[in-house]
C-alpha cells in the first residue's frame, strides 16, 4: 500500500506540474523578452534576426542591445551569462567590423556583418549607437570614422545637384535622408557636428519635405532623396530628428508634418488585430511596429504627443508578443529582433514599460494537452501494475 501511495503521489505531482495550474505561475512579459533577447545573441557576440537565424548583423545587434538597455535588464541577463561578459562580447564583435586597412576606400567605416564587403553609414550608425550603450568608452578609432562620415557629405553642386548637403550611404551612392540621419547621429555622439557643412545639410533636409500638391497623401511628409517621390514615416522621423539635432526644426511646416502622420493611425474596428497601431500608409489597414514607433517618436519631436492614444497603442503592442517572447507585426508570427526593439521603444516613449511586468497570459487552447494525456496514461498503467501485483495476476 505504501508503494501504491508513493506512486500515486509522484504521478499526481507530475500531473500538477504539467497542468494549467502550473501555467498560472507564468513569467512576466519582461521575463520572456529577456529570454528571447539572450537567445538572439550568438557565440560571436552579434545578434541574429530571431533565435533560429544564423548570420548576426549590426542592425539586429543594435535592436537586441537596445531592448536590454531600455528595459534595464543587463543584470537580469546575468542569470544566463555575466552581463559584463555579454557586453564585452557584443563590443568586441562590433569593433571587428570597423574597416581599419588604410588602403581600403571605406577606411574608418563599419561593415553590416562579417560577410559584407563595403562599409556603410547605416551600419556605422548602428555600430556606434550600440557601442555607446554597451561600452561607454567606445574603444574604436573615432578619428578615422569621423573622416569617413565627412567624406560622404555631398558638397559639390555640379556633381550632386539633387543631393547637395545630404549624406550618401556609400562612396558611390546618392544622398538620402536615412544616411544623413545616421551621419548626424554619429557626429552628435562624438561632438563633431562642426566638421560638416551644416547649412547645406539643413537646406537639403528642408527641401525633402513634400508640400506640393496639398492633395497628395505624402503632403507634409519627407521623401528619402531622389530615389523616392513619396513620403514615408521612417524618413519623416529621421528628417525631423536630424533637423532637431541641427537646431533647425522651425524651418519646416510642422503642422503639415503632424497632419501627414496622424492618418496612419489604425482605428478601424473592422480590423481589431491592428487597432491602436500605425500603418506604413494612410490607407493600409495593417499596422506595423516600425510605423508605430516612428510615428510616436516623430509626433513627440513635433510636440504633438498629446494626440497619441497611449492606452490603445499600448494594448496593440502587447497583443503582438509572440510565444517565443519576441514581438512581430502579427502575434501568429515568429518574433524578430527589429520588431521587438520597436515595440519596446514605443512602450518606453509612451512611458508604458511597467506593462511588461504583467504575467504572460495562459492560453488554454495553446496548452500542450498531450502532456496531460501522457500523464493520465502513465497513472493508469501504474495503478494497473500495482493492483496486478497485489492480486498475483502475474
Amino acid at each position: 500500500m505504501r508503494r501504491f501511495n508513493r506512486a500515486l503521489i509522484l504521478v499526481f505531482a507530475i500531473f500538477v506540474m504539467a497542468s494549467p495550474i502550473a501555467v498560472m505561475a507564468a513569467p512576466t512579459k519582461r521575463d520572456v523578452i529577456i529570454g528571447f533577447s539572450i537567445t538572439c545573441i550568438d557565440a560571436s557576440g552579434g545578434a541574429v534576426l530571431h533565435p533560429g537565424a544564423t548570420l548576426p548583423t549590426v542592425s539586429n545587434t543594435f535592436s537586441i542591445a537596445n531592448v536590454l538597455n531600455t528595459t534595464d535588464t543587463w543584470i537580469d541577463a546575468d542569470l544566463l551569462l555575466p552581463f559584463t561578459v555579454l557586453k564585452e562580447n557584443i563590443s568586441a564583435w562590433i569593433q571587428d567590423l570597423q574597416v581599419t586597412e588604410v588602403s581600403n576606400p571605406d577606411f574608418g567605416g563599419f561593415l553590416a556583418n562579417s560577410q559584407a564587403t563595403n562599409a556603410t553609414l547605416t551600419a556605422s550608425g548602428y555600430a556606434v549607437s550600440t557601442l555607446n550603450m554597451v561600452n561607454g568608452t567606445m574603444e574604436i578609432n573615432s578619428t578615422i570614422l569621423v573622416d569617413f562620415i565627412v567624406s560622404l557629405q555631398r558638397t559639390n553642386a555640379t556633381e550632386y545637384p539633387d543631393g547637395l548637403g545630404g549624406f550618401a550611404d556609400t562612396m558611390n551612392s546618392t544622398a538620402t535622408v536615412a544616411a544623413t540621419f545616421f551621419a548626424l547621429q554619429i557626429l552628435d555622439i562624438y561632438g563633431e557636428l562642426s566638421q560638416i557643412n551644416s547649412s547645406l545639410a539643413i537646406a537639403w533636409l528642408n527641401s525633402s519635405q513634400i508640400l506640393d500638391p496639398p492633395s497628395s497623401p505624402s503632403y507634409g511628409g519627407f521623401t528619402n532623396g531622389w530615389i523616392s517621390s513619396t513620403a514615408d514615416l521612417q524618413t519623416t522621423f529621421m528628417a525631423l530628428w536630424s533637423l532637431q539635432i541641427l537646431g533647425s526644426l522651425s524651418i519646416i511646416d510642422q503642422t503639415a508634418a503632424i497632419n501627414y502622420i496622424l492618418p496612419h493611425y489604425r482605428d478601424d474596428i473592422n480590423y481589431p488585430q491592428y487597432y491602436g497601431g500605425f500603418g506604413l500608409t494612410s490607407d493600409d489597414p495593417v499596422a506595423t511596429h516600425l510605423a508605430t514607433y516612428y510615428s510616436i517618436a516623430a509626433l513627440q519631436i513635433l510636440g504633438a504627443d498629446d494626440q497619441l492614444a497611449a492606452e490603445e497603442i499600448t494594448s496593440w503592442i502587447l497583443s503582438t508578443q509572440t510565444l517565443d517572447g519576441g514581438f512581430a507585426d502579427s502575434p501568429q508570427q515568429t518574433g524578430f529582433a527589429p520588431q521587438t526593439n520597436f515595440a519596446i521603444s514605443s512602450l518606453a516613449a509612451l512611458d508604458q514599460l511597467e506593462t511588461l511586468l504583467l504575467p504572460v497570459s495562459a492560453d488554454l487552447y495553446l496548452f500542450p494537452w498531450w502532456i496531460v494525456g501522457i500523464v493520465v496514461i502513465v497513472l493508469i498503467i501504474v495503478i494497473f501494475v500495482i493492483v496486478a501485483r497485489r492480486s498475483d495476476w502475474f
